[in-house]
């Protein structure tokens, strides 16, 4: 009697009791999707980081030699090595059909999973990269889920697992620090180009366009010869640099489809880096106007991108590059000079425009004769002037590209002569 007298109640015990199972069915599968990160989960101490990777031929045509640098943390911050950065790193190389095949061989002998988390310089040999279709044969390392496209890529002078051995920092402990550092550095100046292994594969799948590389050498004690008064006219190898570190990074390599096909000094990929727009500053010398047998040191600022102008369906292709960089007189070698005339900074000036304007056409002419490849990017702005791709492929930039007429046009604008007037003279003077 009481029931029929309630019917909501009913209803809503009904309602609960539903409720409660709904929720008794999902909530296993709720905490499945929440415990269901853990299963592949590793701690620290299981893993051994890899930082810098080369890659060299190896004893067989079917196989590649694969050398593995590999941090150990914990020393980084031992007072044992404080000292020496040799102990803070393990050095493992091993001949493989495939670098995939390498890691899981090394860790054969080796107690940790090698891991290119942290990976930060990809180095190839030169005989490694003459071989054609690098791409290709680094395919399963840049498929790697741990393998990041920002790594740096080196080319090698030499065996790539002789360089890694023979780097020994003498101010940093970390490798991937140093790496880091020198890169910045010498690409600021222009010496090297600034090369990530993504910039190599979108400049080499792109195929207008061919690729630069930092080139990298082991200093020799017989290369003294090799010295020449132009300091940065020379490749990493051949610079005379007295120190326990004889590792040298100084120059280029200049790849087209995927093969090197040759290498440029530091001053000639200086003037390529010009061309681009990715030089910082400098330290230049030029000849004094009145007297060629004296020097005139000059600190070279690139201020603002080159204005690069570009007519593709011309016959011969017409590219005029017109640079303009800021200067500072840092010094001088004739004593009887004040840098304070007007007309004498008006010929210094002229001076610097031929000298570097004769510096990067000739390695625009080595780009056309001996290359025949568009290092600089110029496609990049020819490019911009065909709205369809059919448009672009009348242009045959690759073909065409070798007998192009390049103008080149640099403007220098002294902007600070020192707080010393004149040169410094001896006391009798």
């Amino acid at each position: 009697m009481a029931d029929s007298c309630w019917p909501g109640r009913h209803r809503g015990f009904d309602a609960v009791r539903a409720a409660k199972t709904c929720l008794a069915a999902l909530l296993p599968a709720i905490s499945g999707l929440l415990l269901a990160g853990c299963w592949d989960a590793h701690e620290l101490e299981e893993y051994a980081f890899v930082t810098v990777v080369g890659v060299d031929v190896g004893e067989r045509d079917d196989t590649i030699r694969v050398t593995y640098q590999i941090s150990k943390p914990r020393n980084f911050a031992s007072k044992e090595s404080a000292t020496t950065a040799d102990k803070a790193t393990e050095i493992v190389s091993i001949d493989t059909p495939s670098l995939y095949a390498s890691r899981n061989l090394i860790n054969a002998g080796t107690s940790r999973v090698l891991t290119l988390v942290q990976a930060k310089v990809l180095i190839v040999s030169e005989a490694f990269a003459k071989k054609g279709n690098l791409l290709l044969e680094l395919e399963s390392l840049v498929r790697e889920r741990d393998f990041r496209r920002d790594i740096i890529l080196i080319t090698c002078r030499g065996k790539a697992e002789e360089f890694i051995r023979s780097n020994r920092p003498q101010l940093e402990k970390a490798p991937y620090r140093y790496y880091e550092l020198i890169t910045q550095t010498d690409s600021a100046s222009g010496l090297v180009p600034d090369s990530q292994l993504h910039d190599f594969i979108v400049s080499s799948e792109g195929g207008d366009r061919s690729a630069l590389t930092m080139l990298a050498g082991v200093r020799e004690d017989d290369d003294r010869e090799a010295q020449t008064e132009e300091l940065d006219d020379l490749l990493a190898g051949e610079l005379r640099i007295e120190g326990k570190n004889k590792v040298q990074f100084l120059g280029s390599a200049v790849y087209n489809d995927q093969k090197l096909i040759g290498l440029l000094t530091g001053r000639e990929t200086r003037m390529a880096q010009l061309v681009r727009g990715k030089v910082k500053q400098f330290n230049a010398f030029v000849p004094d106007p009145e007297e060629e047998d004296k020097i005139v040191a000059l600190l070279v600022r690139q201020q603002r991108r080159p204005d690069i102008r570009i007519d593709p369906f011309a016959d011969p292709i017409r590219i005029d590059v017109a640079i303009d960089l800021d200067l500072d007189l840092t010094g001088q070698q004739n004593p009887n000079r004040r840098v304070t005339s007007n007309a004498y900074i008006e010929r210094l000036q002229r001076a610097a425009d031929e000298r570097l304007t004769k510096q990067i056409e000739e390695v625009v002419r080595k780009s056309q004769e001996q290359f025949r490849c568009d290092f600089f990017g110029f496609y990049q702005t020819a490019r911009q002037r065909c709205f369809t791709e059919r448009c672009w492929d009348r242009v045959r930039w690759r073909e065409r590209y070798s007998d192009a007429k390049v103008e080149v046009e640099i403007k220098t604008h002294i902007r600070r002569t020192g707080k010393q007037l004149d040169t410094v003279r001896g006391g009798n003077s």
